[in-house]
């Protein structure tokens, strides 16, 4: 017991609250003199190519020149799939929706929340219980029939994927056992690798499928539909982080030596990047330290990472450490190791591999217990003297990229999977409104308001929030998605910035918003909506913590004003003071974008002049860079919106949604007017409607529509 006259320095403990400085690396850096600026001075050019090398981007237009490129986001609009391409990848994610169907036992799951089961249940529940189960087989039966009678697009793909019915007549998925046991099933990585999903991204000569980013958004946005981020995630960070750095930074030995094995599904891809001392400040702070062998041989490895996703299914793993080759100062880079690990290991095959590389010096721990995308192998690895050879065994460079070039493999690798965020939070977050709506519409509540939960004032106003935040998050992951691959060259590392911060934290407030709107079920396991909650958490602090990249998305248009003199900023600010790109919209929609943009640069301008003037670092005024970062994203979202309301196939009720998000940001008012949540209630009133007739005609009365 502690005496009271000790006065210890620690009179109670908390699991894991205090950190050994040393472990984390934090002496080193709070010993340097260094100041504040010159280490960012610093950062830029250690980072050089990170901002792209091709034309500028959106963002970067409008912050260094005043112009809101409407005319180049038009294009993008435009710039849509050809109609035979459309018809192949809606068939394969038709395929892929029937070989991730649900297993019969997600019915039981659901039972799970109400401290049930089916042997031990309720007379009423039981009821219930039936009726989902009635529901699940007709949904597998309509899916196994259109896998034994496939379309012609659907034959072709299985053809070329090699797979047939009796590999996709099994159903696999179960995103709350997934979640409980916080593993995927070893047959579900074989199914997903059947169905191409680990070589989306690969291009063709190398055995993968070749995606454009509009293909590949369907395909992410598919998976969403199982419910589990955790499926989605793992195809997202082995697709960007994992496998695309080699498209950008690889060379060609290490292309044909390394994409075709994972094409052809022998493991994943993960990129060890995060440190427990480091976060989103992964370049700075990082402390794993790979020196140079005296005989120049090889790399020895020293430190930790943690949040390091796919780690127990990956063949090949790469790794950010800082180079210490003798010189005076280290250099950031991405060494990779092939690894032993394989999609089709059994338990016993994984854990046998893990106590193998301890030998080695490699510690990966078993998952990592989180609360969120739960399965999708997290781990916390630890080097000990760990060995990477300068070339493997078939004298392949295990650098990728060059050494000293490790800011840029990491910068424009984590670009490329923001840009996933977007379509990943867009369809969960419909999801998670559509079932709100629904569950609003059956649940009885109130009778002197109407007698459902919809018809309540409060209610409605939550419909209608939900409706014009899904609407524009949609708007802007299509915007972006479209400029991808309309502009590949394009400097676009502002715009996913833009997106990751857009698109997570509008899905966190929807899906936040939804369970209150289900109540208590939003707190009980088998229910969608409380799954979906604790995974759209993630998104927000995951591959940069959305404050930090609001600071960067500014940076890169601050960069180059800098660079320049009074005198260039001055030359810049006349060159598009008349520039009025109108990109298609009406004039007074144009007119106010571009006012809004040559109001937000010249703010910046001035914050630009000032650090000149005064010498000074505006990447150093966090809360100036965020409140001009909410700038940028208002402006860059409301161009999403109205592009998107010029498409004539747009439905009523979504084109209600967006014009209000126009009027709100146009009177800088909140409103949200009850018809717009009457529209979309009377959308769900016809889904359900629907829904109930096909129940009529085939249970033909033998189950009580529940409501």
């Amino acid at each position: 017991m502690l005496q009271k006259d000790k006065n210890p320095v620690f009179n109670f403990y908390i699991p894991g609250e205090f950190y050994s400085p040393d472990y984390l690396g934090g002496k080193s850096y709070s010993d340097t003199s260094e100041s504040q600026a010159a280490t960012v001075k610093k950062l830029m050019k250690k980072s050089g190519g990170m901002l792209g090398t091709g034309q500028n981007g959106i963002i970067q237009e409008a912050i260094s020149g005043g112009v809101l490129r409407l005319n180049w986001l038009e294009k993008t609009v435009n710039d849509k799939l050809s109609p035979e391409c459309k018809r192949k990848i809606n068939a394969y994610i038709e395929l892929v929706s029937y070989g991730l169907r649900f297993k019969k036992d997600i019915v039981s799951n659901w039972l799970t929340g109400y401290g049930s089961s089916p042997d031990d249940i309720a007379p009423d529940l039981k009821k219930e219980y039936e009726y989902n189960l009635a529901g699940w087989t007709i949904s597998n039966d309509a899916a196994l029939d259109k896998l034994q009678n496939p379309g012609a697009e659907i034959k072709e793909w299985m053809n070329n994927l090699g797979i047939g019915f009796e590999d996709l007549k099994t159903p696999l998925v179960n995103p709350f056992e997934i979640d409980e046991k916080i593993c995927v099933p070893t047959e579900l990585f074989e199914r997903m690798k059947n169905l191409g999903l680990f070589k989306l991204k690969i291009q063709k000569e190398f055995g993968g499928l070749g995606l454009n980013q509009k293909e590949y958004d369907r395909v992410i946005r598919t998976i969403i539909h199982t419910y589990s981020g955790t499926l989605s995630g793992i195809v997202s960070a082995h697709s960007t982080l994992g496998s695309k750095p080699f498209e950008y930074y690889g060379d060609d030995n290490q292309r044909h030596h390394h994409l075709p094995k994972v094409a052809r599904g022998d493991g994943l891809v993960s990129f060890a990047l995060t440190e427990r001392g480091s976060g989103t400040d992964a370049v700075n702070r990082a402390a794993t330290i790979a020196r140079l062998s005296p005989d120049g041989k090889k790399y020895v490895l020293n430190g930790s990472k943690i949040y390091i996703t796919n780690a127990h299914r990956s063949c090949l793993i790469l790794i950010f450490a800082k180079v210490d080759d003798g010189d005076p100062e280290l250099k950031p880079t991405v060494l990779m190791k092939e690894l032993p690990f394989r999609l089709s290991d059994t338990e016993e095959q994984l854990e046998e591999k893990r106590q193998r590389l301890k030998k080695e010096g490699l510690y990966i721990s078993k998952p990592l217990e989180l609360s969120g995308i739960r399965g999708s192998d997290q781990a916390y690895i630890e080097f000990h003297n760990y060995e990477i050879p300068l070339v493997n065994e078939a004298g392949i460079n295990n650098v990728l990229g060059k050494v000293g070039e490790g800011t840029k493999v990491i910068f424009n690798s984590l670009n490329a999977g923001r840009a996933g965020f977007g379509s990943f939070c867009a369809e969960a977050v419909k999801h998670a409104f559509r079932i709100s709506v629904l569950e609003s519409i059956q649940r009885r509540r109130f009778d002197e308001h109407g007698g459902r939960l919809a018809d309540l004032p409060q209610v409605k106003k939550y419909i209608t929030e939900m409706a014009i935040k899904t609407e524009v998050i949609d708007a802007a992951v299509e915007l972006t998605t479209n400029l991808i691959d309309t502009y590949p060259h394009m400097n676009i590392i502002a715009e996913c910035a833009v997106i990751k911060a857009l698109a997570t934290e509008g899905a966190w407030m929807v899906s936040a918003v939804a369970g209150r709107v289900f109540g208590g079920q939003s707190l009980m396991k088998g229910y969608p909506i409380e799954l979906i909650m604790r995974d759209m958490w993630v998104p927000m602090i995951v591959e940069g913590v959305n404050e930090a990249l609001k600071q960067h998305l500014v940076g890169v248009g601050v960069k180059p004003l800098l660079k320049a003199g009074l005198f260039e900023h001055l030359k810049l600010a006349l060159s598009h003071l008349f520039n009025y790109e109108s990109g298609g919209l009406s004039v007074s929609d144009m007119w106010w974008l571009q006012i809004k943009t040559k109001i937000f640069s010249t703010k910046v301008r001035i914050r630009g002049a000032t650090d000149i003037i005064k010498g000074e670092s505006t990447l150093l005024k966090q809360r100036e860079l965020l409140a001009l970062a909410d700038e940028m994203i208002e402006i860059y979202g409301a161009a999403g919106a109205m592009l998107k309301l010029r498409d004539k196939n747009l439905p009523g009720h979504k084109k209600l949604a967006l014009e209000q998000f126009i009027k709100n940001l146009k009177s800088r008012k909140n409103n949200y007017p009850a018809s717009i949540a009457n529209a979309y209630i009377k959308e769900a009133e016809k889904e359900l409607n629907t829904q109930r007739n096909l129940e009529e005609k085939i249970f033909k009365n033998s189950f009580t529509c529940i409501s």
